[in-house]
């Protein structure tokens, strides 16, 4: 009876290696699915793969970029500037989201949508999914350190 416990640890030790080859496989070419995703749901026409690619990166890197520059700038700013999670850290990760937002919202008007309004809609979904995407990947991490402390 005393291998059950070792057992079901390894079962889920097992898929917690499945999950992660998984996200190693599918990582990189995750910005592009979520961009045909999201235009497929918003009734966009999705773009070829040789635009969707760079263009969900390009998107990406944006985000970066402006969490990046919001983040530093308005840090300065909080009480305590070496707290990530500060009042002024936070809103500058949600500028960093907004701007972002009305920039892919743009860049998708001028590239796939027809309308002001479905290149929006792609965008609110990129950012939906995207976030989606991340937070799993949150959840998989802290799982996977939790049994290493195990």
């Amino acid at each position: 009876m005393a291998f059950i416990g070792w057992l079901i640890l390894l079962i889920f030790l097992g898929i917690l290696l499945i999950l992660l080859l998984a996200a190693a496989i599918f990582g990189p070419v995750l910005p592009c699915m979520i961009l045909r995703a999201s235009c497929s749901v918003a009734n966009v026409k999705e773009p070829r793969y040789l635009v969707s690619f760079p263009l969900g990166y390009a998107i990406l890197l944006v985000y970066a970029a402006l969490c990046w520059a919001f983040v530093n700038f308005l840090g300065r700013f909080d009480v305590d500037p070496d707290a990530p999670f500060g009042s002024m850290h936070l809103c500058g990760y949600l500028l960093s989201l907004t701007v972002g937002w009305i920039i892919a919202a743009l860049l998708y008007r001028v590239s796939i949508a027809p309308s002001f309004l479905k290149g929006f809609w792609v965008a609110s979904l990129q950012l939906l999914l995207g976030a989606l995407a991340s937070t799993l990947t949150a959840g998989l991490l802290l799982a996977v350190l939790a049994v290493w402390q195990l």
